[in-house]
């Protein structure tokens, strides 16, 4: 590591701390990323001058003597822009340095990707101007997609709901808005989302499962799609091809030998069917938790599916079936989120993405 490259990731872990722990001292930074107390004294100041961190209140004590101020990143410095692409209805989100949400805009899904690239522009201005944010301090949008889709090149590269197959979303998007775009699976983004705002805050290993419900024709019945995401080390795992974590939903809850006559027939399920399912979806997660052995598994769904009885009945089912393991430990949460989580999320994929960003020219001179 270079001199100029070791000066980034300085700055990158400080204001990272910053960004998902709240206000902190500077001597708690130093004791988590066991850089120098003079090194984060030096680090803060530069973060100060260019306006990217600012002085808080004072850190309470016990002791007499003087307080320690703590440091907390700008809010105004930067915004992002959070966008979820879905057949039931698109969402988007601003958000600001800190991780607010300053304004959330529902609208119809549209009958094809042209259509939304052609909203988003005029959308996205209108709430800009309402809600007074500076173009210049935009710092980028995440578009959630369900699917598989590669983040590096900004592709969805198959998505059967949206019918998108290699598609180039992120480039077409970026030259209606001029912005930097980023593309991301819906459940990579619910469970960044989990990572920093949700019930997994203190979580490095855990799975993420979204059971994503379409409303029947008549409103008396819903269809759902499920996905997976899993955070390994407290980083978002793709898989070599991209794809990890894509459940196919009609094979997924195909009947096995022990769910003879379990499951609902047709496209549909009824509200009265729904705790038929329960028992072999959990029978299945738990499949999932043998294999992957998270410390924590995430559910999100909507509250026909995810009643306080039913999310009783989905834990005891799991743990259940679960592999005998000495002293497991597995704790089994719903999302407070719920399935705004994948728009939240994207919204903060942009922000750390962007404010990496706004640090290498930060670094650039400095040791």
């Amino acid at each position: 590591m270079n001199r100029m490259t070791a000066a980034l990731h300085n700055r990158e872990m400080v204001v990272s701390l910053i960004s998902n722990l709240g206000p902190i001292s500077q001597v708690r930074i130093a004791q988590l990323t066991q850089l120098r107390t003079s090194t984060v004294s030096y680090i803060v100041r530069e973060l100060q001058t260019r306006g990217l961190v600012r002085e808080g209140g004072l850190l309470p004590a016990d002791r007499v003597g003087r307080k320690q101020t703590l440091i907390e990143i700008s809010p105004n410095v930067a915004w992002s822009v959070g966008l979820s692409l879905d057949t039931t209805g698109n969402k988007l989100c601003l958000m600001n340095a800190v991780g607010h949400i300053i304004c959330q805009y529902s609208f119809p899904s549209t009958p094809n990707v042209t259509e939304f690239l052609t909203v988003v522009p005029s959308l996205l201005d209108q709430h800009m101007t309402q809600s007074n944010l500076a173009p210049e301090r935009a710092v980028g949008i995440t578009v959630s997609v369900p699917g598989v889709v590669d983040p590096a090149a900004g592709m969805v590269l198959n998505s059967m709901s949206l019918h998108l197959t290699d598609y180039p979303l992120a480039g077409e998007l970026s030259a209606r808005v001029n912005q930097p775009v980023m593309v991301e699976r819906n459940t990579a983004c619910g469970a960044y989302a989990e990572r920093y705002l949700g019930c997994a805050r203190n979580s490095d290993h855990f799975l993420y499962f979204s059971a994503r419900p379409q409303m029947a024709a008549n409103s008396k019945g819903r269809r759902y799609s499920f996905g997976l995401a899993m955070i390994m080390n407290g980083e978002i795992y793709r898989g070599h091809n991209s794809a990890a974590g894509e459940l196919h939903s009609s094979s997924f809850l195909q009947p096995m030998e022990d769910d003879a006559g379990a499951l609902p027939s047709g496209p549909f399920v009824r509200q009265k069917e729904i705790v038929a399912i329960l028992r072999p979806l959990g029978r299945r997660l738990a499949y999932l938790v043998d294999v992957l052995d998270p410390e924590m598994l995430v559910l999100s769904s909507d509250d026909w599916l995810l009643t306080d009885e039913n999310l009783q009945i989905l834990k005891e089912t799991i743990l259940k079936c679960l592999i005998p393991v000495a002293n497991r430990e597995l704790e089994i949460a719903r999302s407070p989120l719920g399935m705004d989580g994948v728009l939240f999320g994207a919204g903060l994929l942009s922000l750390h993405r962007g404010l990496k960003r706004c640090l290498k020219p930060l670094a650039a001179g400095n040791s």
